[in-house]
């Protein structure tokens, strides 16, 4: 396989796509740019980029400046949304950033995102490109840049927690200390501690998670406020509980069917990561490309998504966090073992399957158009096949991540009550 010796391809190919939308954008129009992908608008009145998730943020210094809480009254926000993260970012407001300051914001977020990208696909194959770039202009990714969610920037901050941790733990532990403070869920990040040798993992992962804990139970009101803040959505997301509540919807004992399955599958993922531990022929393969930046960000990025998961519902921008994965991906579907190369292109097919959703959907929508009177049911008949998509990714990542684990925590899993061969 032919390999780049810089970041040269993969500054050009984000370039590309940043330049043909800017053209698109001037000559075809905003909204209707994102109409191609399907993807929604929101944009308050008067003003002419959208960017509504930043400005839950933005606007909230107004109503600071009332003598509110945001997480609790925020009626300055466009849409009357609390802000739903955690009271960190309110040190905005003292720098003083305000609703002016939106668009400014919200084009730094993007170009912090685009830097990321560029950092994870670099040293890449022209394949692994491609497939970086069409993860990019998947929907999912989409709805998050004209909405400039702060996914964006906390991607940004895990592709340099695992770029400088590989250069300095102490500053990898800081890195990840302040991702978490600002948006929580990248304590799912810490498997890029997992390069590290047995003693240095528990030093350095013990630490920040005592740290976090910390965090965590001084901010626990806050917590409650942004939970409540958070709407659980059935649809544009992924997660464990997306399938039961949206059949809950329908009929309640349906719904509770559904939960039923729903843990049944996880503990089938459980099943799945003790196989992946359990293999030694997998074990032993030459070509997982152990040690090198690749490999720790598909540990990174397949444990944000596979936490994430667990978790319960998340908006579809987040599979952003999924284009970590691509160049391992990309390398193991050339793999010489046919099991590995089978599930990296199961899992990429499922990959972008889900990030193509909305543009999937309305393929779907205009093919069966003519079926709708017929059989009416054919609207879900995407969304069905989102949520498989789903499972499907989350079942093969669960395995793949398992065998990336190091011999050290495979020994641990395999044999907990017996210490003795955990060392051997």
């Amino acid at each position: 396989m032919l390999y780049m010796n810089s970041k040269g391809k993969a500054l050009l190919a984000v370039s590309a796509v940043v330049f043909s939308f800017v053209i698109l954008f001037v000559f075809y129009g905003y909204n209707q740019t994102w109409r191609l992908w399907n993807v929604p608008v929101m944009f308050p009145p008067g003003e002419t980029v959208g960017f509504s998730d930043l400005r839950v943020i933005t606007h909230g210094a107004d109503s600071v400046a009332k003598g509110l809480d945001p997480l609790i009254s925020n009626p300055d926000d466009p849409w009357g949304r609390p802000v739903n993260y955690p009271r960190v970012w309110q040190i905005l407001y003292s720098l003083g950033i305000n609703k002016s300051q939106t668009v400014f914001l919200g084009l730094i977020m993007i170009f912090c995102f685009l830097t990321g990208v560029v950092v994870v696909l670099h040293n890449s194959t022209n394949m692994t490109i491609a497939l970086g770039m069409g993860a990019l202009i998947s929907p999912a990714v989409l709805i998050g840049v004209e909405r400039a969610n702060i996914d964006l920037f906390i991607f940004f901050l895990v592709v340099t927690t695992i770029y400088f941790a590989r250069k300095s733990a102490i500053l990898g532990d800081l890195l990840i200390i302040f991702s978490t403070a600002l948006k929580l869920y990248p304590i799912f990040g810490l498997t890029f501690m997992l390069r590290m040798r047995e003693r240095k993992f528990l030093l350095h992962a013990g630490i920040v998670v005592a740290i976090l804990s910390v965090y965590f139970a001084l901010i626990w009101p806050e917590l409650i406020l942004i939970s409540r803040a958070t709407p659980r959505a059935t649809d544009l997301s992924y997660g464990m509980n997306v399938f039961w509540m949206r059949m809950q919807q329908f009929n309640y004992s349906l719904g509770l069917l559904s939960h039923i399955i729903c843990f049944a599958l996880i503990l089938v993922a459980a099943c799945l990561a003790v196989v992946a531990c359990r293999r030694p022929s997998i074990l032993e393969m030459t070509d997982l490309g152990e040690g090198s930046f690749s490999f720790d960000s598909f540990r990174v990025g397949s444990s944000v998504y596979l936490g994430t998961f667990i978790l319960g519902n998340n908006w579809d921008y987040r599979l952003s966090f999924l284009i970590l994965v691509i160049p391992q991906l990309s390398l193991w579907m050339a793999s010489s073992n046919k099991q590995l190369r089978l599930c990296s292109k199961g899992a990429t097919c499922a990959l972008f399957a889900s990030m193509w959703y909305l543009a999937i959907s309305e393929l779907w929508a205009r093919f069966a158009s003519n079926l709708i009177h017929v059989l009416p049911k054919t609207k879900s008949l995407p969304w069905l096949f989102d949520e498989l998509v789903n499972w499907l990714l989350f079942f093969l990542l669960t395995y793949l991540f398992f065998l990336t684990l190091p011999e050290w925590t495979k020994n641990l899993l395999r044999f907990p009550y017996r210490p003795t061969k955990r060392r051997t």
